[in-house]
Formats: C-alpha cells, structure tokens, sequence
C-alpha cells in the first residue's frame, strides 16, 4: 500500500485533533520511536490503537507524560 500526505490528512480527519500518531508523539516528547515503544512496554504511556506500523495515542495522556519528563529533567 503506497502512503501518501493526503492519507495523513484524511487519518486526521478520522481520528480527531485529540488522538496523535507515533511519529507525531516522537515530536512532541522529542524521543525515537524506540522509547515510545519502551513506554509502551513499561505500561508509562498506553496506546488507544495498534496498527501493523503505528501506534495511536490519547493526546492528553502524551501531555501529562511530556510534563512529567520534564519535571524530572530539571529537577
């Protein structure tokens, strides 16, 4: 299956402006998808959805753990 932009801005569409997809999360909590994944594994950030090459996540959940990591950082 060949992805594009466009698939992107559809999937937005679907899921709303308050679910953010892996890459997205990677962004915003400035990691690689290898901590997101240990994250995961650790029960410190749960997925709403698993799909064959993303994850899906609450944005709020992504919030208050970006909070927390910097919390901690400067502490």
């Amino acid at each position: 299956m060949n992805h594009n932009s466009n698939e992107t801005y559809v999937a937005r569409d679907i899921v709303g402006e308050n679910i953010l997809f892996t890459a997205e999360v990677s962004d915003l909590l400035q990691c690689n998808v290898m901590e997101i994944s240990n994250y995961v594994k650790e029960e410190v950030l749960i997925p709403i959805k698993r799909t064959s090459n993303a994850m899906l996540f609450f944005k709020p959940d992504v919030l208050k753990l970006k909070t927390r990591l910097e919390n901690t950082k400067y502490k």
